[in-house]
């Protein structure tokens, strides 16, 4: 599967996600983000979703397929390594080329990078009953109860 996405987008969307992913996750898979295609008559993209299994976030990435023939299919990739990498271009397009083994080629003016990617079959299936459903909080409440639960925390090491 080929595809191309510009960086600073998925720059973007990445930097969301990193949020989630914990920095010493219970099972591997949790660093990774699964990147799973969407195809309707507007513009395909991508839904990029991370976990830590108490949260989920999921995006959108625009994207634009070489091949018409080709059938796009769902992997999953390493956040951190993806993040690092696209951090370091500039607004450029980026092409991405992924094998059927989950191989990953980035390829961009300023190079191609390779990493491994896995199986979407792997990354824990996040059910949403109705993501309709939303909450209004008035902004100087919740950054008041932010900051009460604040002393509450502790990170160990």
């Amino acid at each position: 599967m080929k595809f191309k996405v510009n960086s600073k987008e998925l720059k973007s969307a990445l930097s969301v996600l990193n949020s989630v992913i914990s920095k010493a996750p219970s099972m591997p898979i949790l660093a990774c983000v699964n990147f799973e295609p969407q195809i309707n008559d507007e513009k395909p993209s991508f839904k990029i979703t991370a976990t830590d299994l108490e949260t989920t976030l999921f995006t959108f990435v625009n994207v634009q397929f070489e091949d018409e023939k080709d059938s796009p299919f769902s992997f999953s990739v390493d956040a951190i390594r993806l993040l690092n990498s696209v951090s370091s271009f500039e607004d450029v397009v980026i092409t991405f080329i992924v094998s059927e083994d989950f191989n990953i080629k980035l390829k961009t003016v300023n190079g191609t990078y390779k990493m491994s990617g896995f199986n979407s079959s792997l990354f824990p299936v996040i059910t949403i009953d109705n993501i309709e459903k939303s909450t209004t909080i008035d902004k100087s409440i919740l950054a008041y109860n932010i900051k009460s639960c604040m002393g509450c925390v502790e990170i160990d090491k």
